[in-house]
């Protein structure tokens, strides 16, 4: 039989709070690990977090500046696709460079 709404929601509940618990945890665990592997194992949940909030703003924010270019420029879709494209673009990009340029070495 299908999962009730009110059983679904309890299942959800408990999985959040396993994960969280789990990666609340996970640095106490990470101070056993010798550091050459430590500093992959950060570096890899870094990428993948990185990951994730690219994603979301390609997949949730992008699509709504698009809108939004589109109806400060009805007349010109074309310039709104490369304006919202470009400021996008660029804005990662400054992140990419604070991240990867500026904060080196710290």
């Amino acid at each position: 039989s299908p999962m009730e709404v009110w059983e679904l929601k309890l299942l959800v509940i408990v999985v959040v709070f396993v994960v969280g618990f789990v990666f609340v945890l996970l640095p106490r665990g990470l101070t056993k690990i010798p550091d050459r592997y430590r500093d992959h194992i950060v570096s890899l949940g870094q990428a993948c977090s990185g990951g994730i909030f690219l994603a979301a703003a390609m997949v949730d924010m992008f699509p709504e500046a698009l809108q939004n270019f589109f109806e400060l420029f009805p007349d010109h879709p074309e310039l709104s696709t490369k304006v919202a494209s470009i400021i996008f673009i660029s804005g990662f990009l400054l992140i990419f460079f604070i991240e990867k340029v500026l904060f080196v070495g710290m």
